[in-house]
């Protein structure tokens, strides 16, 4: 009988639905880890894209806490928040002598980020995150894929988005320029892979053009050998679904000018990404956790009992339940459920009187998430 009435339901795994930026959630939280052995080119642009952070955590309904150290890096910390950004970290091998601070994750550090990252979480890496643990082989090559090489520019350059219906991309156009710092990398996914979606394509011809002292570094590029025989572009901006978690990479924002231009691409994409590793219903991120038995036993159905309309949902262990209803402009309706709640069988009702036909129903449970499409 369950299976039955679950497949009625639609689950929404990567809808193309572009849903407004004043979309009221639940309140998540973001650790933001902030370049801590300060380099004074990037002090500007780190100013400027932490105050579009705090606009947007306003408007969006998600709040964050910042930290410049990595000790915050632990499985206790951690459990407070649904995301992580690494905003221009420096990687450095050693702390700084004056205030011991390092940009060097630890080898505890990466076992407790990997192990909370794999829990359904989210990764958001600006600018320059491809540097960060260059000798830890699941961080460059499975969970950013990529590992950095070199730099150049900034360049004045041409800009492709690979795909305007992306959630992510939605309203930007096919072609733009931007004065931007390439990161050269070298890349462990291809185009093809389809855990890997490649949002923004930087133009390899203009770098060459404007920077043809560094053709050494661009040689492997042009020439399609060594780097990424694959794919002949820089992969500027992308996002990666990872085993139910989430990964946005954001390369540009070498200058200011990235975040407080008013006809930047970037704010926009900046912006939906974010809600990405939020996993917002619409923004193309996961909707459940397949890992671990534990999680085949939550489950989550309507039922209509001839007098009302339930959601009727099961957890097999204790649990927070977080169940939201948005309309399918993606504005909360109502969050229905926001509690502790033990192993068991549990059902709440849908508002009564609501006019809209379709809706998004939000539904998390430990590590479980799902949203589902319901009609009424």
């Amino acid at each position: 009988m369950l299976s039955r009435f679950l497949g009625r339901a639609i689950a929404l795994s990567f809808l193309a639905l572009s849903i407004p930026s004043t979309v009221s959630a639940a309140g998540e939280k973001i650790l933001v880890f902030k370049d801590s052995l300060t380099y004074n080119g990037h002090t500007a642009a780190i100013n400027a894209a932490m105050a579009k952070l705090r606009t947007w955590a306003t408007a969006n309904a998600f709040t964050f806490d910042t930290t410049t150290r990595f000790t915050s890096f632990n499985t206790a910390n951690l459990a407070n928040y649904d995301a992580v950004m690494l905003m221009y970290p420096e990687k450095a091998t050693r702390a700084d002598p004056g205030t011991g601070i390092s940009d060097t994750m630890s080898a505890e550090q990466d076992s407790a980020f990997k192990n909370w990252f794999l829990t359904g979480k989210g990764y958001i890496g600006v600018h320059c995150d491809t540097r960060q643990n260059p000798n830890w082989p699941w961080w460059y090559q499975t969970l950013v894929g990529a590992k950095y090489v070199e730099d150049v520019g900034p360049v004045t350059s041409n800009f492709h988005v690979a795909d305007l219906n992306d959630p992510i991309t939605q309203g930007m156009p096919a072609n733009f320029t931007g004065n931007e710092q390439l990161r050269i990398d070298s890349l462990f996914f291809a185009e093809s892979d389809p855990n890997f979606k490649v949002l923004v394509r930087g133009d390899i011809n203009d770098y060459v053009a404007n920077r043809a002292a560094n053709m050494a570094k661009l040689g492997p590029w042009v020439n399609n050998t060594t780097v990424v025989p694959w794919m002949p572009f820089f992969p500027f901006v992308y996002r990666h679904n990872l085993q139910g978690s989430r990964v946005f990479h954001l390369a540009p924002g070498h200058n200011a000018t990235t975040w407080t231009a008013t006809n930047s691409n970037w704010n926009n994409m900046f912006l939906n990404g974010i809600l990405y590793a939020l996993n917002r219903p619409g923004y193309g991120g996961t909707t459940k956790i397949a890992k671990g038995p534990e999680v085949m036993g939550f489950s989550l159905e309507r039922l209509n009992n001839g007098k009302s309309q339930l959601l009727h949902y099961g957890v097999p262990q204790k649990a927070r339940v977080v169940i939201r209803l948005f309309n399918f402009e993606g504005r909360m309706i109502s969050k229905l459920v926001d509690a502790n709640v033990n192993a068991g069988s549990y059902s709440v009702a849908l508002p009564a009187g609501s006019r809209s036909a379709l809706y998004l129903v939000d539904f998390k449970a430990g590590n479980f998430h799902r949203t589902m499409k319901i009609v009424r």
